[in-house]
């Protein structure tokens, strides 16, 4: 399996190399045509006035004939857009490109061996001239096949011909001649091996590239997850169809839209502002992970988890976030209400004796401000619960709580304690602020509550302790829970403020 793996990506790899160099190929040629047919002229024009005979006619002609080939060659093959034609057409085109530039090698060296039996001096010189400039012409031709049927021909020629005359002079260039024509050959060898590496280390590149495409589409289609990018402006692109399912907005509308606008549309629709964190991180082009931002989706508050990090080009310069996003409503939500279960009690949504004890704590570590702590208890809550049921019940306690609530004033805390009492705690409060409360919890708790039909008359004691120092916050709901006993005993239905002096026992 492994060889037949390794044979095919050889075989891609060699089918991407053939491409590379017919594309070379055909944009070189253009180049190549003009320089060599403004050569072909040139010596038209130098050996005009000698006679027209047939041995440097015949292949100057040839040689218009064959550039023209070339060139309809290259063209054709750039007209084929279809890349599985392309493909299927390269082995053909890589042939005829091989027979016509060997015909090409072959008609130049013709048209300098014919050219030299006719030459004066200063023709002779241009032809050493011209040859130097042709024989340079294999040192870009790709691959090394077409370099060298075009190089062996083109080197014979220019040597037969140096070796035409026998002249001392002609020796001598000769022997540069074979010290030069090697430089050209290896030349072209460098360049061909250095095509080749980059083409397979591209093909690499591309297969890898292919590879983390395909996780990264298999990620987004079996996850909750979807990938997001922006551009260097921090505007979306190539959004993802997971993206746009997510967000319930078509890919074209999110496309070129600000990341800005996008969440500060969204949570402000939701109620909340863009987090900080990610303001910073986006316009520091900073990387972050993890940062849970409200949305609005089709009229429904969401949840988004985002993680992005920035991305630079070969020059450093940013091009934009590369990120993964997912929906976590439900996993907030759950956070939240776990939050919400550990700090207020669930029948009637006060905070529960976890968090009153923390606050009392706080309002009696605090030396420079006085607090008072009311104890309330129900009067006859267990008959209520006995004779109509502990639905009944419940919803008894949800009522009284309530109740409860629009007496307090802001920044009190009142809890539910457990079965039918309840605590409030007045920070920076008087005994007289602490009495009218008490007073108005007495009044608003009295009215009768109307449930499933039974009219319930509810009354509740209080007893009221006020912090002093050295008071611990035990010993204060101690002393409250001291002050509601003697408000049960002394009548119920009524409030009494704890004082270690009988004589301000009895304020109700």
């Amino acid at each position: 399996m492994d060889d037949k793996q390794n044979g095919l990506s050889l075989a891609d790899t060699a089918e991407r190399l053939r491409l590379e160099q017919l594309d070379m190929l055909a944009r070189l040629f253009q180049v190549m045509v003009f320089a060599g047919l403004n050569t072909v002229a040139f010596l038209f024009w130098v050996f005009s006035e000698n006679a027209f005979t047939l041995g440097w006619v015949a292949p100057l002609g040839g040689l218009v004939v064959v550039y023209g080939a070339v060139l309809y060659i290259g063209y054709s093959w750039r007209r084929q857009h279809d890349p599985h034609a392309r493909a299927e057409a390269s082995m053909g085109y890589m042939r005829y490109y091989i027979g016509t530039v060997l015909l090409l090698g072959l008609l130049w060296a013709a048209l300098l061996f014919g050219l030299n039996g006719i030459a004066d001096g200063d023709q002779r010189s241009i032809l050493y001239a011209t040859s130097i400039g042709v024989i340079s012409a294999a040192a870009v031709l790709q691959p090394m096949r077409v370099a060298l049927v075009f190089w062996g021909p083109v080197t014979l020629g220019a040597s037969l011909m140096l070796a035409q005359t026998g002249r001392f002079l002609d020796l001598q260039i000769f022997g540069l001649l074979l010290g030069y024509s090697p430089l050209i050959f290896f030349t072209a060898l460098f360049i061909n091996r250095t095509l080749v590496r980059r083409v397979k280390h591209e093909a690499r590149l591309q297969d890898q590239a292919d590879v983390i495409g395909l996780l990264l589409r298999d990620f987004e289609a079996n996850s909750s997850h979807w990938l997001w990018e922006t551009d260097s402006e921090l505007r979306l692109k190539n959004v993802s169809p997971r993206f746009a399912d997510i967000a319930q907005t078509p890919a074209e509308l999110l496309t070129n839209r600000s990341i800005f606008e996008l969440l500060r549309v969204q949570t402000l629709l939701a109620g909340a502002a863009i987090p900080g964190p990610v303001i910073q991180q986006l316009q520091a082009r900073s990387a972050f992970a993890n940062i849970v931002v409200p949305v609005d989706v089709a009229g429904q508050p969401r949840w988004w988890s985002l993680t992005g990090r920035p991305t630079f080009d070969r020059f450093k310069n940013f091009v934009g976030f590369r990120g993964v996003g997912a929906d976590v409503t439900e996993a907030t939500q759950d956070a939240r209400r776990t939050a919400y279960l550990a700090s207020y009690d669930s029948l009637t949504g006060l905070a529960n004796r976890i968090v009153f004890q923390r606050a009392l704590e706080e309002a009696c570590a605090d030396a420079a401000s006085r607090s008072a702590v009311l104890y309330l208890d129900l009067d006859g809550f267990k008959q209520v619960n006995d004779t109509l049921g502990h639905a009944t019940g419940d919803a008894l306690l949800f009522a009284v709580a309530q109740r409860i609530r629009n007496c307090v004033r802001e920044g009190d805390v009142a809890a539910r304690l457990g079965g039918d009492e309840f605590a409030i705690l007045m920070q920076g409060a008087s005994e007289q602020a602490a009495s009218l409360l008490a007073q108005r919890v007495l009044e608003g708790i009295s009215h009768p509550v109307f449930l499933e039909g039974h009219r319930v008359e509810v009354r509740v004691s209080i007893g009221i302790a006020l912090s002093a120092p050295g008071v611990p916050p035990a010993a204060l709901l101690d002393n409250a829970d001291r002050a509601l006993y003697q408000a049960k005993t002394g009548g119920r239905s009524t409030y009494r403020l704890f004082s270690r002096s009988p004589a301000h026992e009895d304020r109700g």
